[in-house]
C-alpha cells in the first residue's frame, strides 16, 4: 500500500530508472462520482470466470483498505482476448475500466483472493470453478 504515485513521470526519482528491480508504470485509476476509486479483478479456471471490484478513498486498493465489493454483471471482452492471447488458463487479473477501455495492471497466474471477495460468491458459483479441473483431466 506504500507505491508511490507521482504526478508527472519527471517527478520519478532518477535512482528508479537505473534499478532493474522497480518497475514505473502509467497510474490509470479508475474514479467513481464519489471520488473514490475502483478496482476491478477477473479470476478465471478453464470456461469458468467471474469478475468482480473493490473502492476505496486509497489510490492502491487492496482488500485490506476496500470499503465496498461487488460482483461485475459482465467481463469485458478485451480481457477474455487479452487471456487467450497470454495463454492463461487459471489465475487473475487486475484491471480498470476508463471510458469503456479495458487497463490490465497485472496479471496473476497464482491468485489469492480475500474473506471480502470469497464472500461475494454463492458456494454454487465456487464450486463450479473449482471442477473445472475434471476439464483437464
Amino acid at each position: 500500500l506504500s507505491y508511490p504515485i507521482f504526478e508527472k513521470i519527471s517527478d520519478v526519482p532518477a535512482g528508479v530508472w537505473k534499478n532493474d528491480k522497480l518497475i514505473v508504470e502509467k497510474f490509470l485509476p479508475e474514479r467513481l462520482a464519489n471520488g473514490e476509486y475502483r478496482c476491478r479483478t477477473y479470476y478465471f479456471f478453464g470456461e469458468q470466470e467471474f469478475a468482480a471490484w473493490m473502492s476505496s478513498p486509497k489510490p492502491v486498493i487492496k482488500s485490506s483498505v476496500a470499503t465496498a465489493v461487488g460482483l461485475l454483471e459482465e467481463i469485458p471482452p478485451a480481457l477474455t482476448a487479452i487471456r487467450k492471447a497470454s495463454g492463461f488458463n487459471y489465475g487473475k487479473f487486475d484491471y480498470t475500466e476508463i471510458d469503456g477501455e479495458v487497463h490490465v495492471y497485472d496479471m496473476n497466474k497464482t491468485p489469492a483472493s480475500s474473506a471480502k471477495m470469497l464472500n461475494l460468491f454463492s458456494g454454487k458459483k465456487l464450486e463450479e470453478f473449482a471442477n473445472e479441473i475434471h476439464a483437464f483431466t
